[in-house]
């Protein structure tokens, strides 16, 4: 997978910018808002987009948790990451923009399954705090 944009001036405001809002709670709680509403407007169908739409609200479901107090057993850069992926994805001048036809969304998604795999261990160990979470019927 090419990530170039991992080294783009685009991402690289995207994280300032996610340093700055990550202990505003009701900023995250906005940018996950606007992730939500670009990923409904997301319309592929297949094995690939539901991998990335599962990973996305694996992400959102965090960072949410993380924003409203519930979770805080994820270290500071990891919610960083994800805040600025997030910033990333909503952005539609990003490295390749959304309105290019078959690719708009490829660098979007690149960043989010690359973010997703990096922090693979905070992820299961979320996870893992999530199922525990749930009450028992």
């Amino acid at each position: 997978m090419n990530l170039q944009f991992l080294n783009s001036p685009i991402f690289s405001l995207a994280i300032n910018k996610a340093q700055k809002l990550v202990g505003n709670r009701s900023r995250l709680l906005l940018l996950l808002a606007q992730a939500f509403s670009k990923m409904s407007q997301v319309k592929n169908r297949g094995k690939l987009a539901d991998e990335i739409k599962f990973k996305f609200h694996v992400l959102t479901r965090m960072l949410k948790a993380f924003a409203v107090g519930e979770y805080r057993s994820v270290p500071w850069n990891a919610i960083v990451g994800i805040a600025a992926t997030l910033i990333y994805f909503i952005n539609p001048a990003d490295l390749i923009p959304d309105f290019v036809p078959f690719t708009g969304f490829a660098d979007d998604f690149g960043i989010l399954l690359w973010m997703f795999n990096s922090i693979q261990n905070e992820i299961d160990a979320f996870l893992s705090w999530e199922e525990h979470q749930m009450p028992i019927v």
